[in-house]
């Protein structure tokens, strides 16, 4: 199989693999040949006994069609190849390279925050009608197929990008007798079910995806009638917009828009009649995460140089700009390690620290993150936000992160502002302070989290105040294993303003470990504690408890889940004794559990 690190074609070098669909893979790479070397994209197809023909036919199609197109927000064709079997590891591959676009799809973006505004939508379907504009006028048109969020990048530019060519078809082509079914369902209109597609299925897709962004359902959970996905009771909009959203999503073909350029132009005519009632956010998951990376690949930079962030005398902006900037940051670092960074060098975003007018910091728990940018002189205002966790939409086993922004109630306020807190189900700004971006959208900053989110959360907050039993017992029912993971982490660390537990917290905490019933997270658990033992300076408490992780571990049957666990308790063991001969031991069994797997 094909391996990071490994070149091919002799200038690409795999780096990290992004997807592992079953019939092909993606992958991070950096393109050696230019100088200097380049990141890229490299899409590889297996060529075995289980691709179907249609696969192949489709990825051909893909490089072929790429090879021809050239827009500045479609990712630009650099090459096709193959690879032989001995390179590939006993099977043959095809591959396609294209330019790497730093950002996050509107599905990451999405998930971050739950919906997007109605101007953030608009922004979004213009710059996509502009591209489909592009592909549908082209001789013959190039039709996409597979219009979705999560082929739709936000760039670092504040571009939208549109990516993901494996379904499309020029429109010559489509019209034949011979038609390859191709979409997703939910975004995909009927006649490209049923086996044709026009420029209007297109148009259709994107519809479906504004009313998902804006919503936040998918199409395919939304109620129908007469094939009409019914979406307007679940978000308000201004008339004229529903009204050209409905159309988009016709679902007979031909009283759709027929052409991108008059569904543009009927979008701009209805924003102008909207110009007065509807304020254009730039804030909140677009233009507030704009900056934010794909930390999976890439690390995270500050794309504003600090000077420019108070130019024109508004020196607090300066403050603001870079609580933001720590925020975005947290977000990718958490996406990259599953955990917040504990200080602002971690972060490596290259930011000044301390400034003349501010100084920056933050303190990370296992639910949430508290970022400060605190005044320097009494010019300026300090700001507090923080960045937290939430269960996602795609399963009980995701994670996504909020990020929130708060100011003094009064602005000459200078230091001791309460951090963002989570009541009931309730993410909000602290006793004196308030929502710094407020919006037509959310005058109030109010963030509503859900079921699991609020239990974590909760299960904390009793925790803080001593009552573990009670904080065990909201923790349990909560339904999300990795938020169920990082809660019972912070109940073991009790207080999550206090760098080093007392020990009888740590007992108590203990206590309460032992009471898990799930032995993976009952030993990530333990493995927490040991490690406040080992900051407190009580070794030989901390590689017992390391002990009873160990043994927990070596009974779970999951390879994965062994294996990280594993290697956390390594690292413990190399802080709590260096020189244990456990660290060896730990290796050698995560290494027999890799052969296994």
């Amino acid at each position: 199989m094909l391996q990071a690190e490994q070149i091919l074609q002799g200038r690409y070098q795999l780096s990290q693999k992004l997807s592992n669909n079953p019939s092909r893979q993606t992958w991070l790479a950096f393109d050696l040949a230019a100088e200097p070397k380049q990141p890229v994209i490299v899409k590889l197809l297996p060529f075995s006994p289980q691709t179907q023909w249609d696969d192949l036919k489709l990825f051909e199609r893909e490089a072929q069609v790429l090879k021809h197109l050239n827009h500045p927000q479609i990712p630009r064709y650099r090459d096709y190849f193959s690879v032989d079997k001995e390179t590939g590891g006993g099977l043959p591959w095809f591959g396609l390279v294209q330019d790497y676009i730093k950002g996050l799809s509107l599905q990451q973006l999405f998930n971050s925050r739950q919906r997007f505004s109605e101007a953030e939508a608009k922004e979004i379907a213009t710059q996509l009608l502009n591209i489909l504009i592009y592909l549908h006028e082209l001789s013959p048109p190039v039709l996409h197929r597979d219009i979705k969020p999560s082929n739709i990048i936000w760039a670092e530019n504040e571009q939208v990008y549109l990516v993901d060519f494996g379904a499309v078809q020029e429109k010559a082509k489509a019209e034949k007798v011979t038609f390859t079914v191709v979409g997703t369902g939910g975004y995909a209109p009927p006649e490209q079910l049923w086996g044709r597609a026009v420029s209007a299925s297109d148009l259709y897709a994107l519809g479906a995806t504004l009313i998902h962004l804006l919503t936040g359902t998918s199409p395919a959970n939304l109620p129908q009638q007469r094939m009409r996905l019914q979406f307007q009771d679940k978000v308000t909009l201004t008339p004229s917009f529903a009204h050209w959203i409905e159309k988009l999503t016709d679902p007979a073909p031909e009283r759709r828009f027929s052409q991108a350029r008059q569904a543009l132009m009927a979008l701009q005519a209805a924003s102008h009649k909207s110009e007065g009632t509807v304020q254009k956010a730039r804030y909140g998951r677009i233009g507030g995460l704009a900056l934010l990376q794909s930390a999976a690949v890439l690390v995270f930079a500050v794309a504003v140089p600090n000077f420019m962030v108070y130019r024109g005398g508004c020196k607090s902006c300066q403050g603001k700009s870079g609580l933001g900037i720590i925020n975005r940051a947290q977000q990718s670092y958490f996406l990259k390690h599953q955990k917040f960074a504990d200080s602002v060098q971690t972060l490596a975003i290259g930011m000044k620290n301390p400034t003349e007018n501010y100084e920056y910091s933050t303190h990370a728990t296992p639910l949430a993150v508290f970022n400060y940018a605190t005044s320097r002189n009494k010019e300026v205002t300090s700001y507090v936000g923080g960045v937290f966790l939430e269960s996602g939409n795609e399963g009980k086993d995701e994670l996504v992160t909020i990020a929130i922004a708060c100011e003094p109630i009064v602005l000459e306020e200078q230091s001791d502002l309460t951090e963002p807190i989570v009541q009931g189900n309730v993410l909000e700004c602290g006793s004196n302070t308030q929502y710094l971006n407020r919006t037509t959208d959310n005058p109030t900053g109010r963030i509503m989290l859900g079921k699991d989110s609020a239990l974590a959360y909760n299960s904390v907050n009793y925790a803080v105040t001593g009552q573990y039993n009670q904080a065990l017992v909201v923790a349990q029912a909560i339904d999300s294993s990795p938020l169920k993971e990082k809660a019972l982490k912070a109940i073991t660390r009790a207080n999550t303003h206090q760098r080093v537990q007392s020990t009888p917290s740590l007992s108590q905490a203990l206590e309460v470990a032992k009471t898990i019933p799930d032995d993976d997270i009952k030993a990530w658990v333990l493995t927490d504690i040991a490690q406040q033992y080992a900051v407190a300076g009580q070794q030989s408490q901390a590689m017992e408890i390391l002990s009873q992780a160990l043994e927990i571990a070596n009974t779970l049957k999951e390879a994965d889940t062994k294996a990280m666990i594993w290697a956390d308790i390594s690292q413990q063991y190399a802080v709590a004794e260096p020189k244990s001969q456990a660290v060896g031991i730990l290796s050698q069994r995560a290494e027999e559990t890799e052969g296994d797997r």
